[in-house]
């Protein structure tokens, strides 16, 4: 009976040698590398970054910080900066154990577009565990290396790209007439605290803001203040860099929860301005009136209707004859402001020279829920800029008044001031008794 069973066992072991032989024959032959291959899938764990993911940048940084020693190196534009970066090829180094980078950068198919380049990174190691070690330390790293500057994003191409980092522009360096500053921190502020609030009512957590006054207000210059202020991300969109409802859709959606969607000079595309034949929609001017009985510090605030429909702009019964902008529609760009996969959590901030062009429905309560008029500085407010421009003088009660009388007498926006101080610095308060 022991003979049998043990013979019995032999044979079964014998028939499973026999079969994993013949799988790897099999395997072999189909391919040199399919062993490799096989053995890779059980022991390794691979993670690529292509060039359109936002992080790309940030793995290519935190790569070359961990290989600083290599001598496979090449130069690399990022957002207008020169960078030091490793060459094409692998490259090895120590993360929890063995690793292995590769990196490729081919042609893309038009001259124009930038290279196709991509990281992939393979860790030892079957389960998941290390890449996502690696997903938390990179953000580590964005946070040490990147704490004091914003990022700033432009679509090319299908992607948001490489972002550029620029230093904050701090909120005391913001010019504004007074009590508008600390209007629209509150709204923001308000906003953000506030998602459970929305959820609640079925209210998508969105918030859209208009800016608009003359040129050199500071309108940009708040924009990029508040998203330094509140460590936010900016997605900088240029329509006419974008080319198709689609990719303005899918651009839009990409952005992240905490971004700062910003369009400047939103007048000067025309798929923006005012439509003809439009009874359906009431005019900026007739919105101000209703939104008058509302004022926070003289400004006035725009009310979201929670049971507006969604109109049906843009389509053929709409009165208004198509608008198109490089293959955008103003459906299109209404659509991706607040349509389905519009992120949640984001603010989008617009500005315009001039409100009165904008068509009603891309500034409509819902989509614009705080809107603010930035006009030339008052008297106040360029002696709080004269104070950070010459700290030398800002104790010297005769230079103020001197200042705050010259500034009554004149109406000019933040920059026309800036400038000034520039140009006049050595002599400032004689160019002010000239003047």
């Amino acid at each position: 009976m022991f003979y049998i069973e043990a013979l019995s066992l032999t044979v079964i072991l014998g028939l499973f040698i026999s079969a994993f032989t013949a799988y790897f024959t099999s395997l072999i032959s189909k391919s040199p590398n399919a062993l490799v291959d096989f053995v890779k899938s059980k022991v390794m764990t691979t993670l690529t970054f292509n060039s359109t993911d936002i992080n790309f940048r940030l793995v290519g940084e935190w790569l070359n910080d961990r290989l600083k020693n290599s001598k496979n190196l090449q130069v690399k534009d990022w957002g207008g900066e020169q960078h030091v970066t490793i060459g094409q090829g692998i490259h090895r180094l120590w993360y929890y154990g063995p690793m292995w980078v590769n990196y490729k950068s081919q042609k893309a198919s038009t001259s124009w577009d930038p290279p196709i380049e991509s990281y992939t990174l393979t860790f030892l190691g079957a389960d998941q565990g290390k890449v996502k070690e690696f997903l938390k330390d990179i953000q580590k790293f964005r946070k040490v290396e990147r704490n004091d500057q914003v990022e700033i994003f432009t679509w090319r191409r299908g992607g948001w790209g490489y972002p550029a980092f620029r230093r904050p522009r701090q909120l005391n360096t913001v010019y504004m007439p007074a009590g508008q500053k600390q209007y629209i921190m509150d709204q923001l502020k308000k906003f953000i605290k506030s998602e459970e609030w929305y959820t609640n009512r079925g209210i998508p957590w969105r918030v859209g803001c208009l800016f608009w006054g003359p040129p050199g207000s500071g309108k940009t210059t708040l924009a990029q203040a508040l998203a330094a202020h509140f460590k936010r991300p900016i997605y900088s969109v240029n329509l006419k860099g974008i080319p198709n409802d689609e990719a303005l859709i899918e651009a839009l959606g990409d952005v992240r929860r905490e971004g700062v969607v910003l369009i400047e000079d939103v007048d000067a595309f025309n798929i923006a301005t005012k439509r003809e034949n439009i009874d359906s929609e009431k005019s900026f001017e007739e919105e101000q009136k209703d939104a008058a009985k509302l004022k926070t510090n003289g400004t006035p605030v725009a009310i979201a209707d929670d049971d507006d429909e969604e109109e049906e702009e843009g389509t053929p019964d709409n009165k208004a004859a198509a608008q198109k902008s490089n293959g955008i529609t103003i459906s299109g760009l209404l659509n991706a402001i607040d349509g389905v996969t519009a992120t949640e959590g984001r603010i989008l901030i617009m500005t315009t020279n001039d409100v009165s062009k904008l068509d009603p429905a891309l500034i409509r309560n819902g989509r614009v829920d705080i809107r603010l008029e930035i006009g030339p500085l008052g008297p106040s407010d360029v002696v709080d800029m004269f104070k950070v421009f010459f700290p030398n003088l800002k104790e010297d009660v005769g230079a103020l008044t001197h200042v705050k009388r010259f500034a009554g007498r004149r109406s000019h926006t933040a920059s026309w001031w800036q400038n000034f101080f520039i140009q006049h610095e050595a002599d400032v308060l004689e160019q002010m008794n000239d003047a």
